[in-house]
């Protein structure tokens, strides 16, 4: 599997899950990172209806790291994955597999976040 796939999906769950113009409005926290990186890493998916459930600066948070994989995978497309690395996605959940990658690897683009000594 390319990078397209898994940058689509990951393109399709923000674009429904996030309201763009609320996540602009806010600053990213660090605060709760380690309980999100934890929450991906814990081998369940994530539903749209999670995503809307979540305190609004966890949901800037996942919405900047989200955001940060559609970026760095757009700009790697000759990463590979294996072939069931999106079976247990959908238009509305991201599945266990691609969150734990997201979890393992943090942020792909750390000097795009506040300093850590902001929090």
């Amino acid at each position: 599997m390319n990078t397209d796939n898994v940058s689509k999906t990951l393109f399709d769950f923000v674009q429904t899950a996030f309201w763009p113009e609320e996540m602009k409005q806010d600053t990213i926290s660090l605060a709760r990172e380690k309980q999100l990186l934890g929450r991906l890493s814990s081998g369940k998916g994530l539903t749209q209806a999670e995503v809307a459930r979540m305190d609004r600066p966890d949901r800037k948070l996942l919405y900047e790291l989200l955001t940060q994989y559609i970026m760095f995978l757009t700009m790697n497309p000759g990463l590979r994955f294996p072939d069931d690395f999106l079976d247990d996605a959908s238009d509305g959940e991201l599945g266990p597999a691609l969150l734990a990658y997201i979890a393992e690897h943090s942020w792909p683009f750390p000097q795009l976040l506040p300093s850590r000594s902001m929090h």
